[in-house]
């Protein structure tokens, strides 16, 4: 029988709200649902309505993953929030990482017997490339496994999110990491432990201890393949009898990576300023490096309304600006309404419009809007120069252009 599961689900496509249904159906569940995408959609549905979880999109075009976390923190809702995404690739703050912890916990606690304890500890401020949906899955399936250890008799679960400093000698054996700030998430649990002639098969694919039926031997295999894929190492320590603690290293990015262009390479450049519109501070970190290493002077908003009403005011900055490119889908104004509000109020000034969501928006749909350039995400340094430097000089010379798509890139 069908266990029925009140769900809000924050979403701006119907057909990924379906998918989702259909896993919880699939999954045993009998999901009374109703779909929201904004904030006031979202608030409104937690001041009205009861709900056991939430799942919510990592960023729709007016709003996000982050601003729903904030929103739950504001109104004091103690309800478990996953994050889920197919779309965003790897750039996310550490920041989501911390929710992802918390929520992760807020899941399992309404799922444990009283006699677990969970106690929780981020000390944390730097930066990893992760996708969050995986690191919200490799949380669960580590807290899983620690809670199944302690049913019986109960204990304590304790995760901890904090900064290291690897020396050469402190890397784990076996593994690739190199030296250097990492992010290291420790989980550890007062459970019986595992026999030490076992310890070294856990991350084996379906090795399991538990019976017949009630594990496929595939959870730590999981957790195991999440933590190489975003190139960290995972160490396991049990004794029998104590408990288990097991420890993950994420390397930490203190800044985006310099850009180091192909032997040979002449990228066009300049010396123009440039408004800069994202509001991921990594992406945009990325991105005004690499224009910087082109010439240009650099200055970032993180919001649509912040750089539109420097516009409106008239600021200094926004008047002396050459170009603006904007992200795609940045909450409460999007950059297809950006674009020509700033066109309106600047004349001339040409605007680049950036994406990663290619099925919803395309060179023929921004034409008539004036916007000189069209960028797909991951940008390269290759693709910014070229498309930046076009749509500066269609705009000297006076050209109405036609916009310019990059398209993305293959690796190699």
């Amino acid at each position: 029988m069908s266990r029925l599961l009140r769900v809000l689900i924050v979403e701006d496509d119907t057909d990924d709200c379906e998918l989702l249904l259909r896993e919880l159906r699939r999954g045993g569940f009998d999901p009374a649902w109703k779909r929201v995408e904004t904030a006031r959609e979202f608030r409104e549905s937690l001041e009205h309505e009861s709900w056991e979880i939430i799942l919510c999109d990592y960023k729709l075009p007016r709003f996000s993953a982050h601003e729903a976390l904030q929103v739950l923190k504001d109104t004091a809702r103690d309800i478990p929030c996953i994050v889920v995404s197919g779309t965003i690739g790897e750039e996310t703050a550490v920041s989501l990482m911390k929710e992802g912890a918390r929520e992760a916990m807020k899941l399992l606690r309404s799922s444990l017997p009283a006699t677990i304890e969970i106690r929780t500890a981020v000390r944390t401020e730097s930066m990893i490339l992760a996708d969050p949906t995986q690191i919200h899955q490799l949380f669960m399936n580590l807290c899983a496994n620690s809670a199944y250890a302690m049913q019986e008799n109960g204990g304590i679960l304790e995760v901890t999110l904090e900064d290291v400093e690897l020396a050469e000698n402190e890397v784990p054996p076996f593994s690739s990491i190199r030296p250097g700030r990492h992010v290291k998430l420790t989980l550890s649990d007062t459970g019986p432990g595992i026999d030490p002639e076992i310890l070294d098969r856990v991350f084996d694919p379906f090795f399991t201890t538990k019976p017949p039926g009630q594990g496929t031997g595939l959870g730590l295999a999981v957790v195991h393949g999440i933590v190489k894929s975003h190139e960290g190492a995972i160490q396991v320590e049990s004794v029998h009898g104590k408990g288990t603690c097991f420890h993950i290293f994420f390397p930490a990015i203190e800044a985006p990576a310099e850009i180091e262009a192909p032997a040979g390479a002449v990228f066009p450049g300049g010396s123009e300023r440039i408004l800069l519109v994202d509001d991921e501070p990594a992406l945009a970190q990325a991105t005004k490096l690499m224009l910087e290493q082109l010439g240009y002077r650099v200055v970032c908003k993180t919001s649509g309304i912040e750089a539109l009403e420097a516009f409106k005011n008239r600021a200094e900055e926004a008047q002396r600006v050459d170009l603006v490119i904007t992200d795609m889908t940045i909450p409460l104004v999007t950059g297809t309404e950006l674009a020509p509000q700033i066109m309106a109020l600047r004349p001339g000034v040409p605007v680049i419009l950036c994406t990663g969501f290619s099925e919803k928006v395309s060179p023929e749909k921004v034409k008539d809007m004036g916007i000189r350039g069209f960028l797909m995400k991951p940008v390269t340094i290759h693709d910014l120069a070229a498309t930046v430097r076009e749509a500066l000089d269609d705009a000297k010379a006076g050209s109405e252009g036609r916009p310019r798509e990059i398209p993305r890139r293959k690796s190699p």
